[in-house]
């Protein structure tokens, strides 16, 4: 999915990727380098990212250089990876900053799905109660695959059907899971709202 999502996103990138990414030394200090309070590997080359594009600096996505982690996944460090490390402090800077950019995973195609898991799950467990939700249910799942059919069609092209198949279930849990961290954020931010502001007239 790190592949699709990057020969797919904006070749004048929004954000930095330091797993395979060069920046000049200057731009580097001119911005202050990374922020410090990621204190676990995280999504610090992201926030870096969001501000070298506020500062004015153009970052470029080379999508003819790949490269490949080296990293075996299993369920539980997929889910603290993605989720503790990434989708939630991810959450928070957008929810800091007020907005989105139609890029990478955060693009409205996957907006667009988030809200879909969320309305197939909710008339799922609704329609034993009103019979109707399941025409509805039926319609978000067939939605959710036709919007996903291009990302879907590409892991068939690279791994066979019986692999695109076993990948749709997490796929979309890969949606419920970023869905419920923007959620989790947007609860911290009301809670703990003056802290967020102070931190974010210091950025």
């Amino acid at each position: 999915m790190h592949h699709y999502v990057h020969q797919t996103s904006n070749a004048e990138a929004s954000t930095f990727w330091a797993g395979c990414g060069a920046i000049y030394k200057t731009v580097f200090d001119q911005v202050a380098g990374f922020n410090s309070k990621y204190r676990n590997p995280s999504i610090e080359d992201i926030e870096l990212g969001y501000r070298l594009k506020r500062h004015g600096a153009k970052t470029r996505l080379l999508k003819s250089l790949q490269v490949k982690h080296l990293k075996r996944w299993t369920a539980w460090r997929l889910i603290k990876t993605d989720f503790f490390q990434r989708a939630l402090p991810w959450s928070e800077i957008i929810i800091r900053q007020g907005t989105f950019i139609d890029d990478l995973n955060i693009s409205r195609v996957n907006r667009f799905s988030v809200a879909l898991l969320f309305l197939l799950l909710f008339c799922t467990v609704a329609a034993p109660f009103l019979s109707q939700l399941i025409i509805l249910s039926g319609l978000s799942a067939m939605s959710l695959i036709c919007l996903n059919f291009v990302f879907y069609r590409f892991l068939r092209q690279k791994n066979g059907l019986f692999f695109a198949f076993r990948a749709i279930p997490w796929h979309w849990f890969y949606f419920f899971y970023s869905g419920l961290a923007f959620v989790l954020a947007g609860i911290k931010r009301v809670k703990n709202g003056p802290q967020h502001e102070a931190e974010k007239s210091k950025q």
